[in-house]
């Protein structure tokens, strides 16, 4: 099974025919890799014999794995729903609907909430089971080696005379690398890190000295990210003579806290006081980025507030909390402010990415919102509505973006296009970023995906998918890196109806002189190059990616570029 093939000259395909990829290049720095991970159609691992995957729910992606929901047939009938894992290529039966549900008394799966995972790969997810007309929620994990109930509906999560709570519903599980779960139940949050669940944070924590006046026994977590080494980074709500006051906290590897946000010093705000922290995120080196509601000035009668995103780095002895940008603030290289923000990310690098409203006299409807990155104090666009859409024809624009996430490497966002050739049918693409920050498309509803790779299965994209689960939850669209997964349904057509399949799209570094995109430099190499020595760029045997340095021509200077390259790689 292959995936689709694209190139940025007709001249190359036959030589990369049969590479079972498909590629697209960023120039001569790096090209992006898409393969397959499952198709309907294909065999379902890890049960009966003929039958065959059916449908898919978004795929979630981190390290070298993959996790997705499929339901699956035999001869088109329906023979349930299940969660599959592992490398691609190589995956495993997780949970299936009917089988036995562990820990649940007789019970049997029924549906499965969102899978999750760990750094190795292990899964947890919540879902119902059922006995009969019984039905019993609750969440399951791998992190032990094999699939155990962490906690089942009706478990007794504290019995004390102030609080007692049962566990119920379907709350979504997070899972840190190390395969701890922490799940949000009503105002409180829990964890099995310590081997049984217990409430974090717990209530004999002990927190770095805060004013004296805020009420702690009312205090209660707001927001929580998993940082490197199974700790915490979260923000706790604590109520005070004024509307509840929020303060940050990162934990170091002994447990102890580190205050990351501190509280106001007053009962009555100051100008400069943040209000409410909010979207907070961590990367494993416990950085971390939130949006902030921050009083900026007193009109007589009111505070007047304004939308603001930072960053910090509370581990580091001499850190600061850096304000990125504040609404009302001129958005850098763009005739525009600052409105409100969103969907903060940050990156291993501590590079963050985030979305954004724009006001102005020059903004309207159609260019008002855009993506940002922010490395240090240098912040640049990366895509805003009105902008012209990478891979499309000159009319078609950016016109709303919907999804947006990070990998270490790269901004992965879905984004809705408007123009003169753009329908219902081809107004949503997806798009990957290079090292260099520059957008690519990945692919684009109403155009063709190669599934063969040689041009015999063609099919027209109907919808793409990116999973929601946002970065650090263990349940990311990416791996951590630079490769992407996404779900492609396919318009009804000749080869196989309602079709979907799901792929992952990598960036790969391409090394100089590397003419068919194998990963090395070899004499195949030298030998297309050699081939296309000095002929005019429309000569029938003339291959542009020989052209390293990017002059419109092969020539000598490209072939000491692959000379001075020959043998890496090999």
């Amino acid at each position: 099974m292959a995936a689709s093939l694209f190139c940025r000259t007709c001249c190359v395909a036959p030589l990369l025919a049969g590479t079972m990829l498909s590629m697209q290049a960023f120039g001569a720095h790096s090209y992006l890799r898409v393969e397959p991970i499952a198709l309907t159609g294909d065999p379902a691992p890890d049960v009966e014999p003929l039958v065959t995957f059916s449908g898919f729910g978004p795929p979630i992606m981190k390290g070298g794995y993959v996790a997705f929901h499929a339901s699956i047939e035999c001869y088109t009938i329906d023979v349930g729903l299940g969660i599959w894992a592992g490398e691609p290529g190589n995956l495993r039966l997780v949970a299936r609907e009917d089988d036995p549900a562990p820990g649940a008394d007789g019970h049997v799966f029924e549906r499965f909430g969102p899978p999750r995972f760990d750094a190795s790969g292990r899964i947890a997810f919540n879902g119902v089971a059922v006995d009969g007309e019984s039905l019993l929620t609750g969440i399951w994990s791998e992190a032990s080696g094999a699939l155990t109930a962490i906690v089942l509906e009706g478990d007794v999560l504290v019995d004390d005379y102030y609080l007692y709570q049962e566990f119920y519903g379907t709350p979504d599980p997070t899972i840190s690398s190390l395969g701890h779960l922490v799940f949000k139940l009503c105002c409180w949050s829990w964890t099995n890190r310590t081997g049984e669940l217990t409430l974090f944070p717990p209530f004999d924590m002990q927190y770095p000295p805060v004013p004296d006046w805020l009420d702690w026994d009312q205090a209660y977590v707001a927001d929580l990210a998993w940082v490197g080494g199974g700790r915490f980074a979260f923000v706790m709500a604590v109520p005070s003579y004024l509307p509840r006051v929020h303060i940050a906290y990162v934990e170091e590897e002994d447990g102890t806290l580190i205050v990351a946000v501190p509280p106001r010093t007053t009962h009555y705000y100051e100008s400069g006081d943040l209000l409410r922290i909010e979207s907070l995120r961590a990367n494993p080196q416990g950085q971390i980025v939130y949006l902030a509601d921050r009083m900026l000035d007193w009109n007589g009668g009111d505070w007047i507030m304004g939308k603001t995103i930072w960053r910090s780095d509370p581990l580091r002895d001499d850190y600061e909390q850096t304000l990125l940008a504040q609404e009302g603030d001129p958005a850098p290289g763009v005739d525009a402010l600052f409105g409100q923000f969103s969907h903060p990310h940050i990156t291993s690098s501590g590079e963050v990415v985030f979305l954004s409203t724009l006001t102005g006299e020059a903004t309207h409807e159609g260019n008002n919102r855009a993506i940002w990155r922010a490395a240090g104090e240098d912040m640049q666009l990366v895509a805003r509505e009105g902008d012209h859409a990478p891979g499309a024809s000159p009319d078609v624009v950016f016109s709303d973006f919907q999804r947006v996430a990070v990998s270490d490497s790269s901004i992965i966002f879905y984004a809705m296009l408007t123009g003169i050739t753009v329908s219902g049918d081809n107004d949503r693409a997806l798009f990957i970023t290079d090292g260099r920050g520059v957008p690519t498309l990945v692919a684009r509803a109403g155009g063709y995906w190669d599934v063969a790779g040689d041009g015999s299965d063609k099919r027209v994209i109907k919808s793409i998918v990116l999973a929601q689960a946002e970065p650090g939850t263990g349940g990311a669209p990416h791996n951590g890196s630079t490769t992407v997964a996404f779900k492609l349904t396919f318009v009804d057509n000749s080869f196989v109806d309602n079709s979907a399949g799901l792929f992952s799209a990598t960036i790969v570094d391409l090394i100089p002189g590397d003419v068919d995109w194998d990963g090395d430099v070899d004499h195949t190499d030298l030998a297309v190059l050699l081939s296309s020595y000095q002929l005019h760029p429309q000569h029938p045997r003339y291959v542009e990616n020989a052209d390293f340095d990017e002059d419109g021509d092969v020539d000598q200077h490209d072939l000491a570029i692959l000379l001075a390259n020959y043998g890496e790689g090999t």
